[in-house]
């Protein structure tokens, strides 16, 4: 047995903190198999420097790991890449220790050997890890080469995909209880569950296939209840289903709340939802076993660019989408992403009238400018347009934005926000007195912390200075 640190270093808190839920499932696959695994997050870290070397000298760890959530900030208006932020926290355990060191997690897998050569390391796990960091850890633990270990990154060679887990039932559960859920519930924060895994749907921007695969895998509702009642057995009510699209497919989400309903646990959940299948039979099942907030994801709402997209719904469905949540007594917020290819300002114009007159959400976020990834549709356009070269390795964040658009697409998405007061923009995001109303609205555990952005949104003028 053998003493592995697993350091979750993402440290982004808005639009509220994420508890990293990947990480506490390495641990937990790791302690499954005989090791001593143990989960330091940053995420709540006030000096990261001590803590780090505080953990490591009271913990004495064989081998250490780091999971990376995000490339970057995913925001055209204001790009930040977190690159610099691991490599700093990679330095100072470094510094600290001699012990191997490996990384993993979604957004190392997006681009494993560039990231391995600019942090330096040796191995990496590439996609799901509860089977590949197992096998890497005894390799490196017993000095041997793990090359040849399917999903294994390595700094001079090449990643050998694995197969995708299929009885997700199987796998050992999150180490929930090393993850401060306190903290997070205090911040606004949630208890993450993932009901499924992969996904085949076809968005053109969507990495999620890519990292997942397109096989859904689907855990059965019993073995995911059986997960929130141990989590909420600790003291925490509140969760978050962390699934790309909760109701794909629509009767395993279904099947998921009746069985949250008759468990009778007392827990709020919120979730991003797919408008395909969200009819009021889903709609009132959610409400019932303790749904308080649905985030939509659109990507728009005129039907030229839903087929650009590759989304899988029609207008009318997020017609029926909106009407099932009001009628069931949900509040909802839908999320746009302006700017694909084909955009224009017609497009953009539809797409803001007919939100107007059939989506009547608490709050709406428009961005603009997608952020391109390899293995995507968007990329592809890019690269047969001579935007990219596929050689690039994307690891600084590249924007598509459309040219139809002009140089103030910008501000044209800002001008149009004004005068709807339930929509935010990532200006208006970036605003210091908008991001302290979310850190209030998080302690003071308004859920969710969009319900009421009309309340704000008609003072934008005097908030935001604009």
């Amino acid at each position: 047995m053998a003493n592995i640190l697993i350091i979750a270093v993402n440290r982004q808190r808005l639009p509220y903190p994420a508890a990293p839920i990947g990480a506490a499932m390495i641990v937990g696959a790791l302690n499954k198999a005989q090791h001593n695994a143990r989960l330091l997050d940053l995420g709540p870290a006030l000096h990261v420097k001590s803590t780090l070397r505080r953990t490591i000298e009271n913990f004495s760890p064989d081998l250490i790991g780091f999971s990376m959530r995000n490339l970057d900030s995913c925001i055209m208006t204001s790009p930040e890449s977190f690159l610099p932020e691991v490599k700093k926290v990679v330095d100072i355990v470094r510094q600290a220790t001699s012990v191997p060191l490996i990384i993993g997690g979604a957004a190392f897998s997006l681009a494993p050997l560039e990231i391995l050569n600019a942090l330096r390391l040796e191995w990496g796990v590439v996609g799901e890890g509860e089977h590949t960091c197992v096998d890497l850890v005894e390799r490196l633990l017993s000095e041997s080469n793990p090359a040849d270990i399917p999903g294994v990154a390595g700094r001079h060679g090449e990643v050998r995909p694995r197969e995708n887990i299929l009885d997700l039932d199987a796998l050992p559960r999150q180490a929930h209880r090393q993850i401060p859920l306190k903290t997070y519930v205090r911040w606004g924060g949630f208890a993450g569950i993932q009901t499924r895994r992969g996904c085949n749907l076809t968005c053109s921007y969507c990495v999620y296939p890519h990292l997942e695969g397109r096989r859904m895998r689907l855990r059965s509702a019993q073995s995911v209840i059986q997960e929130i009642a141990d989590i909420r057995r600790s003291g925490c009510r509140h969760f978050y289903f962390v699934d790309s699209a909760f109701n794909h497919p629509r009767e395993h989400a279904l099947a998921i709340c009746d069985a949250l309903a008759q468990a009778n646990l007392d827990i709020t959940w919120q979730a991003y939802i797919n408008p395909s299948g969200l009819d009021d039979t889903l709609a009132r099942s959610m409400k019932a076993s303790g749904c308080i907030g649905a985030e939509l994801g659109l990507d728009a709402a005129s039907e030229p660019m839903l087929e650009s997209m590759g989304k899988n719904f029609s207008l009318s469905e997020i017609a029926k989408a909106s009407k099932a949540l009001q009628k069931a007594d949900i509040p909802f917020a839908a999320h746009l992403l302006f700017g694909g290819p084909g955009e224009t300002w017609r497009t953009i114009r539809d797409s803001a009238e007919f939100l107007d007159q059939h989506v009547h959400a608490n709050a709406i976020f428009p961005s603009i400018g997608i952020r391109v990834y390899r293995n995507t549709g968007v990329w592809k356009y890019c690269l047969d347009q001579g935007l990219l070269d596929a050689q690039s390795t994307l690891l600084e964040p590249f924007y598509f934005c459309s040219p139809d658009l002009g140089p103030a697409s910008v501000a044209g998405i800002d001008e149009l926000s004004m005068h709807r007061p339930t929509w935010s923009t990532p200006t208006d995001w970036n605003k210091f007195s908008l991001n302290m109303v979310m850190k209030l609205l998080g302690l003071f555990q308004q859920r969710p912390i969009w319900k009421n952005v009309r309340g704000y949104g008609k003072r934008k003028p005097m908030i935001y200075g604009r």
